[in-house]
């Protein structure tokens, strides 16, 4: 089922065609056979304390029921507009881009439905989106559940604000549930890249980050869930997905090497915010300087060739170790042709 026409833009699950007045934000939740707990997920988002939002359930071609659970949540949810679809399953990226195609808000947000909100979340980062105009987008701090209970976050996830293009490289920094971004900086990125089965949220950082800053809310305002099925979990190599991504990045660096938007963040707001929780915004304490100084594309790009070839290596090293050397020398190929004389690896 594909969607679109500006009619079914305009369509809500209630049924009729309505124009109404785009909301701030539209949240969207993308969904494959989680019936079991998406209920909770969108529970959390219409508790929101912040109310100037619509709601985009994207069901990705699920077999479980989910479909009349949420026709019945939509059905009976009398204030915030609700709008559900289903398409044929085509992954995460697919749904998420489909709802932020459907959707008008002037800001998008991100839920996974296994995990779930705090009724904070939206009046806490909008008004830091509208404060600092240069920010692509405001994330925060997670609490994380693994099998029921809460765990420790590894350090390797610490979240940062400012220019924080170094800080993702290694993994994923950015949670897309913490993410509210805005509408013009997701489309200029090209949303999710659809034919990454994994890292998808990895690859659009890296697109964001290496081009605009971003500002932390110090708040932990989702909760997070893992130890069932899923898609990080059944990928046995994340690391090659991650290298295909920091290859585009390199590329991209490389083609805009006169550009220096660092140097022009040196004179912006948001590239002096680190983080801002309720208490720096409220007591006015000073907020801490971003780790930006001076970073130049030239540093980006070593720094960006110095992750593939370490990725690589473990990659590379991986296969040669299970058996697989053919596919150790096509990377190895691959990586030879983006390096250059510097792929020793």
């Amino acid at each position: 089922m594909s969607i679109s026409s500006t009619a079914e833009r305009s369509l809500r699950t209630k049924g009729a065609f309505l124009h109404e007045p785009s909301p701030k934000v539209s949240v969207i939740i993308p969904t494959h056979n989680r019936g079991w707990c998406i209920k909770r997920a969108v529970e959390s988002v219409l508790a929101q304390t912040f109310r100037d939002f619509d709601l985009w359930i994207i069901d990705d071609g699920s077999t479980d029921g989910t479909s009349e659970l949420v026709r019945h949540i939509a059905a009976t949810e009398q204030g915030i507009p609700v709008h559900y679809r289903r398409i044929n399953h085509q992954g995460v990226s697919a749904a998420r881009n489909t709802g932020a195609r459907l959707s008008s808000g002037r800001y998008l947000a991100f839920l996974d439905s296994d995990d779930e909100w705090m009724k904070e979340k939206l009046a806490l980062q909008v008004p830091l989106l509208d404060e600092y105009p240069e920010a692509a987008l405001v994330h925060t701090r997670e609490q994380w559940i693994r099998n029921g209970k809460r765990v420790n976050i590894p350090k390797a996830y610490e979240k940062s604000g400012g220019w924080v293009y170094r800080q993702c490289l290694p993994l994923c920094m950015i949670g897309p549930s913490t993410v509210v971004i805005r509408r013009e900086v997701f489309d200029e990125a090209g949303g999710f890249d659809e034919s990454f089965p994994a890292c998808e949220d990895y690859d659009l950082w890296l697109k964001i980050t290496s081009r605009r800053p971003v500002v932390l809310c110090d708040e932990e305002l989702i909760v997070k869930y893992g130890g069932h099925n899923q898609l990080s979990t059944q990928m046995p190599v994340l690391d090659s997905w991650r290298i295909k991504a920091l290859c585009g990045s390199l590329e991209d660096l490389r083609t805009r090497a006169d550009v220096r938007p660092d140097q022009a963040a040196q004179s912006d707001s948001v590239a002096q915010t680190t983080r801002i929780s309720r208490d720096s915004r409220t007591s006015g304490n000073d907020v801490a300087p971003a780790p930006c100084g001076g970073e130049t594309s030239a540093d980006r790009i070593a720094a960006t060739i110095r992750e593939i070839k370490k990725k690589a290596a473990v990659v590379i090293n991986g296969y040669r170790k299970h058996g697989r050397p053919e596919e150790a020398e096509k990377l190895s190929r691959e990586i030879q042709t983006v390096l250059g004389n510097t792929a020793d690896i």
